[in-house]
This record gives structure tokens, sequence and C-alpha cells, in this order.
């Protein structure tokens, strides 16, 4: 809201068979998304190498004058953790009843 300007924030939350999906929208003044990279602003480059490490996908569209979309793709599970950060029971034996 601080550097978009929006008035309305939209987040979507969809949990599929293997994978999650957060959806942020805004309504705000948007911006060139490929210019903020460069300069490695607003936390976008964090962000990215932060869903590659949960071999996610990061997908930013924005338009100015109207709005961003900061879409974040992944996996519920990955190299034998889940997104929690446990990790997952193979074992029945494991499983608490």
């Amino acid at each position: 809201m601080k550097h978009a300007k929006a008035s309305s924030v939209l987040v979507t939350l969809r949990i599929h068979e293997e994978e999650v999906t957060l959806s942020i929208a805004d309504n705000g003044q948007g911006y060139e998304p490929e210019k903020v990279l460069d300069k490695g602003g607003l936390g976008l480059v964090s962000m990215k190498e932060r869903v590659e490490k949960i071999d996610g996908q990061l997908i930013v569209r924005s338009i100015l004058g109207e709005g961003t979309e900061v879409k974040i793709s992944a996996p519920l599970k990955w190299e034998g953790r889940s997104l929690g950060g446990d990790p997952i029971k193979t074992d029945p034996s494991e499983v608490a009843p």
C-alpha cells in the first residue's frame, strides 16, 4: 500500500493437489518491473531468490496507472520437505496417530 498508493488489495491463496499459489494484487499506481529488477529494488530480487529455494516460480505483472500483481506458485513438497519446513514422514510408524 505504501509504495503502490493502492486503495484495494486482493490476496488469494489456492492449494491444489501438489501446488500452492499465492497472489497479491492491488489497484495502485503500478510500475515498470524490468526497471526495478535491474536496480534490485522493492525486495523483488529477495522474493525471487526465496521462491527459487522452494522450487517455485515468481511472476510479477504491473501496468503503470493500473496496479500490480505478484504471484507465487510452489510445489507443496520439495527435496523431502513440506512447505511447513518439517520433514515429510514416509514411514507409517513415524506418523502420530
